[in-house]
């Protein structure tokens, strides 16, 4: 008796040994997934992700205030060189596009230069 009970435990062992390693490797795949034990994601990677969506949100913030100011001021330097050049705004808007390519300048910079000096 005492010897199939030594079996059993030693296939109870042996068992146990199993589920401990696929539950491991199970771990190590949610943990790589991003989630915690249960399926859910976990909380340190939700914070991570949530600061990382954070700073990119800020950035697109700050780019797009800069890309709305530097419209308006393209806008201004268009209306001068309408003005100047008695040119419809397509036309005026080409002038400063192919004049930005020719000085090899950003147009926003071109922009500028038109604004302060009333001229192309």
């Amino acid at each position: 008796m005492l010897d199939g009970t030594a079996a059993a435990a030693r296939e109870r062992s042996r068992q146990l040994r199993e589920q401990l390693t696929a539950n491991r490797a199970r771990l190590a795949l949610l943990r790589r997934s991003g989630l915690d034990g249960r399926g859910r994601p976990d909380a340190a990677d939700l914070v991570r992700q949530v600061q990382e969506q954070l700073l990119r949100a800020g950035e697109r913030i700050g780019h797009l205030e800069v890309a709305l100011r530097t419209n308006r001021r393209i806008g201004i330097a268009t209306g001068i060189v309408m003005a100047r050049r008695q040119v419809t705004d397509e036309q005026a808007f080409d002038l400063l596009r192919e004049q930005s390519q020719v000085r090899n300048q950003k147009l926003r910079d071109l922009a500028e230069d038109v604004i302060y000096t009333g001229g192309l």
